[in-house]
């Protein structure tokens, strides 16, 4: 997680970093990444998450603006960090949303990696007003890749 936050701030990407958000309830401290939301910066890093009953901290927001265009050709340039893509958009995006990436340090993702994405997709839906498109899961491991 650390070295992919890492890498957004390197790439130039403007990170919120909302892992010490304090709160008595996950409601409160989701009430930080409501707030970060309307800041609008690129990436929310360990963004705490929060409906109904379930909650929750996705490693990563990511404003799917930048998933198009500009960020393209950023992403060419994290070849070689030692991580790998899995999802992703395969047409314009939304502008003005985010979408979780969640970050795991296993080379193969597994269905419940995959439900827990759906869930923070579903939890980030209540806080913006619309379900991400997209979600991603980068996964750990020596071979590069993103696609």
């Amino acid at each position: 997680r650390e070295v992919t936050r890492k890498l957004f701030v390197n790439l130039g990407l403007d990170v919120a970093d909302l892992s010490s958000a304090s709160g008595a309830s996950p409601r409160e401290r989701a009430a930080v990444t409501q707030q970060a939301l309307l800041d609008r910066p690129d990436v929310i890093y360990q963004a705490p998450l929060a409906a109904g009953e379930f909650h929750g901290i996705a490693d990563f927001l990511v404003r799917t603006d930048l998933l198009d265009g500009e960020w393209a050709s950023r992403r060419a340039a994290a070849v070689g960090a030692g991580a790998r893509l899995i999802g992703g958009p395969t047409a314009p995006l939304s502008p003005g949303r985010y979408t979780v990436w969640d970050a795991k340090l296993t080379r193969r993702a597994r269905p419940q990696q995959l439900i827990q994405l759906c869930c923070y997709a579903e939890m980030l839906e209540q806080m913006q007003g619309a379900l991400p498109e997209t979600v991603a899961l980068v996964l750990g491991g020596s071979d590069a890749k993103i696609t």
